[in-house]
């Protein structure tokens, strides 16, 4: 094994392990005894993506792309970072460009990703498709067909391939939600969260904290804030680990004005993707209705330790601590 390699692999060990920095801090080091090595700076671009930092991520893809425009992994680096920066359709270019020279489960999912975003679901069905023939039972390509289903309307047969997806426990799976949402279409808007109530008087489906979104919502629809409170309560509870949970329970939370619960649930989604403009909107939002902008200050903390090379979480704070500053006697 040669020096390279071997440096590679002790940056790779610590990436496995989380420990980002360190990793960074490897690469880095190892970059100055190999300044041209493609794997390296791969890899130093991949954590730059990782802990936030778009900027050098950015100019050090842009520098392995003029060098290896036709490698799948470089390729594969330049779509998470236009995805990463909301440019989809950039992103879906790199992502198929990446996926013609090698078959890869992560990009076919991401590129199907991107061009379901840009409605261009003839394209995404015929990613879908090809990947099926490959892994007819991949779950992960099997929820995006049925989101494409659920887009052109054949709800039934979105509903078959969900009800599949979550097997034999659908407590666990948030597909059940999913299908249940979708079958509960096909009733009056006033039967849906009685037939929703049913199923959750269902031990096995108790502990669902999307079920309990979903109640949520439903009861919200109808003007049942008292009851949505009790179901977004329980989810909450559930103490849930998926943070697109975390930030369907924010807005909904938000909904009924519950600033603070706002903050804690809507907070641990923008902690794991503070990129997310429109929760940083709300929470700020929630921050000034509540007055607790020491608590906004504490998710934005966690957020950067997190994503410690997006800086624009050092601003966000600043302007918190002005905020605390003028809100202060004596400040």
């Amino acid at each position: 094994m040669t020096d390279e390699r071997r440096r590679m692999n002790e940056v790779l060990a610590l990436v496995r392990k989380g420990r980002r920095r360190e990793a960074l801090d490897a690469a880095e080091a190892a970059l100055e005894s190999y300044p041209e090595s493609v794997g390296l700076r791969a890899l130093r671009a991949d954590i730059l993506l990782k802990i936030g930092d778009l900027s050098k991520a950015g100019r050090e893809i842009r520098w392995l792309l003029a060098r290896r425009p036709d490698h799948p992994r470089i390729l594969s680096l330049g779509g998470d970072l236009h995805r990463l920066e909301h440019r989809f359709d950039e992103a879906a270019q790199l992502y198929l460009r990446s996926l013609d020279l090698r078959e890869d489960g992560y990009v076919r999912n991401r590129a199907v990703d991107m061009l379901l975003r840009l409605d261009r679901l003839a394209d995404a069905e015929r990613l879908i498709a090809e990947g099926l023939k490959k892994h007819p039972d991949d779950p992960w390509l099997l929820r995006r067909r049925a989101r494409l289903l659920a887009a052109r309307g054949e709800n039934l047969e979105a509903v078959k391939i969900l009800e599949r997806s979550a097997g034999d426990d659908p407590a666990a799976f948030r597909d059940y939600a999913d299908a249940l949402r979708l079958r509960l279409e096909a009733f009056p808007e006033q039967r849906r969260l009685n037939e929703l109530s049913n199923i959750l008087a269902v031990p096995t489906h108790r502990s669902n904290p999307w079920l309990h979104a979903l109640a949520a919502e439903l009861a919200l629809d109808q003007g049942l804030e008292a009851r949505a409170r009790r179901h977004l309560d329980r989810a909450k509870s559930l103490n849930p680990s998926d943070p697109h949970l975390w930030k369907t329970l924010g807005f909904l939370y938000n909904r009924l004005h519950a600033w603070a619960d706002v903050l804690d649930t809507l907070g641990q989604a923008f902690i794991a993707e503070p990129r997310d403009v429109v929760s940083q909107q709300v929470l700020f939002a929630a921050a000034k209705k509540g007055a607790d902008w020491a608590k906004l200050k504490a998710v934005l903390e966690r957020a950067y330790e997190a994503h410690p090379g997006f800086h624009k979480l050092n601003g966000l704070i600043r302007k918190v601590d002005k905020t605390i500053g003028e809100s202060t006697p004596g400040g």
